[in-house]
């Protein structure tokens, strides 16, 4: 999922590309058709490097919108997704849906039938308005790659705290078997080792967040668990030592310390996430009366 969620911001940067090419390419020929009657050869070629590119930037959208939608269903189809995560896809889906417009795509239709027959005022009326159309689409990719990159911040803040809910839980549990008299010691121990793991994994979840929050335009201001995650790893092993020496009841102690510790990190998550929800609400606001 990571290395598709690469290629989707690619794609889109390629696309912001094409339409910059766009838009160079469109005020090249309208600058020479200015003083001309009638286009000569290499401004008729000109006008058929901008059917190429317009056809390859269509051609990028499509896959965009096929790419983004089949990552979409598969979330959906693998994970219950967060309600704001949810509402932010269908955001950018609609976001790619003003992207080449049927309308943009008549004009450069007639675009190519007008090669032929030149009415060259119709064409320069086309041309810019073409134009300004193209600087719209930038403005639209622009946005929708600053909104896939926040809803990947947002999947990546809802999968950290998902599974250290989980890991908390087993967690208590560790600590309630490790007061019984019966339990083995090398059991709990496998057992402590397999949780300070899947605790690893939230803590590369969360490195990952703060990565891809750094590659935003506006990044969410993030605070720290830190602290939390150091306490925890020292009570962790505390518990796995106390195992190692056959003291179960001190290992219980440990690993209930943990536990709350957890409990603390998933309640430091869960307002950084509302924070952070909170924020970019305004800015969706902000961006809808701009």
């Amino acid at each position: 999922m990571k290395r598709k969620n690469k290629e989707i911001k690619e794609e889109i940067e390629e696309a912001s590309t094409l339409t910059r090419k766009l838009q160079k390419e469109m005020k090249e020929v309208a600058e020479k058709m200015l003083d001309k009657k009638a286009l000569s050869w290499e401004e008729k070629k000109k006008l058929g490097d901008i059917l190429e590119t317009q056809q390859q930037l269509q051609k990028n959208m499509n896959n965009i919108r096929k790419d983004v939608s089949e990552v979409f269903s598969k979330q959906s189809e693998y994970q219950h997704l967060d309600e704001n995560i949810l509402k932010k896809q269908e955001q950018l889906e609609d976001l790619f849906e003003k992207v080449m417009t049927d309308e943009m795509k008549e004009m450069f239709k007639k675009l190519e039938e007008l090669m032929d027959d030149i009415d060259k005022a119709k064409l320069q009326e086309m041309m810019d308005k073409m134009e300004m159309d193209s600087k719209d689409i930038e403005k639209e990719l622009d946005r929708s790659l600053e909104l896939f990159k926040q809803l990947e911040v947002e999947q990546k803040m809802d999968d950290a705290i998902k599974k250290l809910e989980e890991v908390q839980k087993k967690q208590e549990k560790l600590s309630n078997e490790s007061k019984d008299k019966t339990t083995d010691a090398k059991e709990l121990k496998k057992n402590q080792e397999e949780i300070k793991k899947e605790f690893e994994e939230v803590k590369e979840d969360l490195k990952d967040m703060k990565k891809l929050n750094d590659e935003l335009d506006h990044p969410n201001e993030l605070g720290s668990t830190k602290e939390e995650e150091e306490r925890i790893d020292e009570e962790i092993n505390e518990s796995s030592e106390k195992l190692d020496k056959g003291n179960k009841g001190k290992a219980s102690e440990a690993q209930k310390n943990a536990a709350d510790e957890m409990s603390k990190m998933k309640n430091i998550l869960l307002d950084m996430q509302a924070e952070m929800e909170a924020a970019n609400e305004t800015e969706d606001l902000k961006a809808l009366r701009d």
